[in-house]
């Protein structure tokens, strides 16, 4: 099966994973809404923060060290020294920060909500640590190994294990927020169990302390190149928030959100991908062929951002009030700043894969540094469009230094040429809206489905396929259609 079938059929099987989180999520929000209060909601995403800034720094991303790793060992024997350090590296990482954590959970409470009645809060949000590492690990081996209808049932069953527990901590137990955490705390540690016993056990366990240190070099700057990104995603609602108004960060929050979809509409491409990708170039031909993938990456990614920026408008005519309609204004220049971030992200992977993620990390370093000066010289005065300027201008520079910090490390031929007329079209489709300027849902609808429609024509009307790849998607579309056909008859 060649790379690119094989990019469809496990990115298919990862996209299960996404779709049932974030339904989910639609679908608890009735249980939610009546058992927590909006203070509850900002008391755990509080949680949630400081807890992603606590893993990036003391998990050292062994989970991502661990995809570079498995792929530069020779043999069997070797990638299980790899996998089974990684994991009891992780193990011992979690140990010792849920053990940091419960030192300094009054300290943490009291920096972040100036008081410390929450220190109990800390301790068990931050006691997860001790599962959490080593399961995502597991979970990185699982991708590694290219075993992905293991890693959907695993996160599947976390998922469901997760809301069972939610729902009776809250309408049973009548816990409140810490039901969330009780959650999470008792999810993390039966997958942790069923990952292990079902990943290690065929194993030979052995403990290396030099690739540990090997793994720990490799993925700590990642961890504060996390730390960056959390800046660069955050930063500008506190800068807002200081400058303008809350009905301002409102607006501007829900806007993001059409950006961050990009992100999310990613994620079973990037769960394949940044596992198989060191595999991939290390075979004969890898340069072109991780080129090629970024080509057909960037179409897909650019397709999916001209949806979003164009149906913007009569989404959030039909979800919201008038009173949120402005939000639909910024959409576009925030989803083509993530178009960008998507690229940047795919040429410092490049970094990954020839060992420099200390590279990688002062990238993002140098893009949370960009980002703090464009946040506070543009919201101040732009507001609004001043903070999504400054999103866009951040992941342009970031992207920039990617491809030139890439291209020293190792060549590859990217098709530059083919990428910027995929810009262009995709710029021109979703410009048309914004000429037309419809007002009403009717007139939007329409709008977005001609923008749609013209991003299409003016790809092929640019010749950008070539005969072998519109060969090959009519074998796509005449297979799909067959398989479809097959399961409707039976």
């Amino acid at each position: 099966m060649s790379v690119y079938r094989n990019i469809l059929k496990h990115s298919s099987l990862y996209a299960l994973v996404i779709i049932a989180s974030r339904l989910s999520s639609v679908l608890l929000l009735p249980v939610y809404t009546r058992h927590l209060s909006p203070g509850d909601y900002g008391l755990l995403e509080l949680l949630e923060l400081t807890s992603f800034a606590f893993t990036s720094l003391i998990g050292a991303q062994l989970s991502r060290a661990l995809l570079y790793y498995y792929f530069q060992a020779g043999d069997d024997p070797s990638r299980d020294t790899v996998v089974t350090t990684a994991w009891a590296g992780a193990t011992l990482l979690g140990v010792a920060g849920a053990g940091i954590a419960w030192a300094s959970a009054e300290r943490l409470s009291a920096l972040v909500f100036q008081t410390t009645e929450y220190a109990s809060y800390f301790r068990l949000s931050l006691s997860a640590l001790m599962f959490t590492l080593p399961q995502e690990t597991a979970f990185s081996y699982l991708r590694a190994a290219n075993r992905s209808q293991a890693f959907v049932v695993g996160q599947l069953g976390r998922l469901a294990l997760n809301i069972a527990l939610s729902i009776y901590f809250l309408t049973v137990a009548h816990l409140g927020a810490v039901s969330i955490l009780w959650s999470n705390l008792v999810s993390s540690l039966a997958t942790v169990i069923a990952l292990s016993l079902y990943c290690l056990r065929p194993m030979r366990f052995s403990f290396n302390i030099g690739t540990f240190w090997q793994l720990a070099r490799y993925g700590a700057p990642l961890g504060v190149g996390g730390l960056g990104t959390l800046f660069i995603h955050f930063g500008d609602r506190f800068f807002l928030n200081r400058n303008s108004s809350l009905d301002d960060v409102g607006v501007y929050s829900l806007a993001y959100k059409f950006g961050m979809m990009v992100s999310y509409l990613q994620i079973p491409f990037n769960t394949y991908w940044t596992a198989q990708m060191f595999d991939v170039a290390k075979r004969p031909g890898g340069d072109q062929v991780y080129a090629r993938v970024g080509t057909y990456y960037m179409v897909a990614v650019i397709g999916i951002s001209v949806v979003l920026s164009v149906t913007a408008l009569p989404v959030i005519q039909v979800l919201t009030t008038p009173a949120f309609y402005r939000a639909a204004e910024l959409v576009p220049l925030l989803v083509a700043a993530y178009v960008v971030r998507s690229l940047g992200d795919y040429f410092r992977n490049a970094m990954l894969i020839e060992n420099k993620s200390a590279g990688s990390a002062r990238i993002t370093v140098a893009g949370a540094l960009i980002a703090l000066a464009a946040y506070w010289f543009l919201i101040p005065r732009f507001r609004l469009w001043g903070a999504a300027s400054a999103t866009a201008l951040t992941y342009v520079a970031m992207a920039w230094l990617s491809y030139i910090g890439a291209q020293r490390i190792r060549a590859y031929p990217f098709e530059t040429g083919r990428l910027w007329r995929l810009g262009l079209c995709g710029g021109t489709a979703i410009a048309l809206p914004l000429i037309g300027n419809p007002q009403s849902l009717a007139a939007s609808v329409v709008w977005a489905l001609a923008s749609s429609t013209t991003f299409i024509l003016l790809l092929w009307g640019c010749r950008f396929f070539d005969a072998d790849e519109i060969r090959s998607m009519r074998r796509l579309a005449i297979e799909a259609r067959e398989r479809l056909t097959a399961a409707f008859s039976n």
